[in-house]
């Protein structure tokens, strides 16, 4: 689901997406994110560069102050070029069950929590290892993950996932957004309190 609005001067969207599930889908999840960024911003291209046409008449109008021809000022910009997502908007956010996972066997993850080696888990998680170096996902960033991995848990407990499966304890859940669009964190953490669902987001 993808919304986008303005407030004042400033252009929001807001995506909310569950990729492809499954420790060693990585891929799947990568292709998953690029091609709904690329869905969405070709199908909001011709509105947004309607938009940005006629705010640049507005802005020459006032520095020039002389008389514009509307249909000689939009003919250049329509059909508008291919945007991405990100140049569209002053703020991107994107957010939902992302399923990344930790790099890791369950054992190994296991004892890593116990032992409270939480930068060792940090830097076994898929998507910050991707944020990092995958180009893909170039222009995103995220608030600190500093909370417990947020999936997968028995239903009605704390206790990470004890079915035949033993699903390896991940940070599915999560908020990413726009790198350099002013966004203050104020506090990203867990739902530790919800035991409904077998995630903590």
């Amino acid at each position: 689901i993808g919304i986008s609005f303005n407030v004042g001067i400033s252009s929001f969207c807001i995506i909310n997406a569950h990729l492809a599930a499954s420790q060693f889908a990585v891929q799947k999840r990568i292709d998953g994110y690029a091609r709904i960024s690329s869905i969405i911003a070709r199908r909001m291209s011709s509105n947004q560069g309607l938009i940005k046409n006629v705010l640049d008449i507005v802005k020459s109008h006032t520095r020039s102050r002389n008389q514009i021809s509307p249909a000689k000022d939009l003919a250049p910009g329509w059909p508008v070029k291919e945007e991405t997502l990100l140049s569209m908007f002053d703020f991107v956010f994107w957010a939902g069950d992302l399923n990344f996972r930790s790099n890791g066997t369950r054992a190994i993850i296991d004892s890593l929590l116990k032992a409270d080696a939480h930068q060792i888990l940090l830097n076994n998680d898929q998507l910050s290892l991707l944020i990092q170096v995958d180009p893909t996902f170039n222009g995103i960033e995220e608030g600190p993950l500093n909370f417990r991995p947020t999936y997968k848990f028995d239903k009605e407990s704390d206790q990470y996932d004890t079915s035949k499966k033993r699903r390896i304890p991940s940070w599915t859940d999560r908020i990413l957004f726009k790198k350099g669009s002013s966004v203050d964190v104020i506090t990203y953490s867990s739902a530790t309190e919800i035991r409904s669902s077998d995630h903590r987001p």
